[in-house]
């Protein structure tokens, strides 16, 4: 999975991991797209709803 520029990278992602919930039953988003959302709306000052598909 390619990390976009704005995004963690997995093995810096691996050191946050433990904070996150853990994942049970179907999610539709792993923890590691979340955060990079995340990032990605603080980054841009963008509402949830602006969020690019990838």
């Amino acid at each position: 999975m390619r990390t976009p520029g704005y995004g963690i990278t997995p093995d810096r992602f691996v050191r946050v991991a433990h904070l996150l919930p853990r994942q049970r039953g179907n999610v539709a988003v792993d923890n590691h797209t979340f955060v990079n959302a995340l990032l990605w709306m603080c980054r841009t000052g963008a509402p949830w709803r602006d969020l690019p598909e990838c």
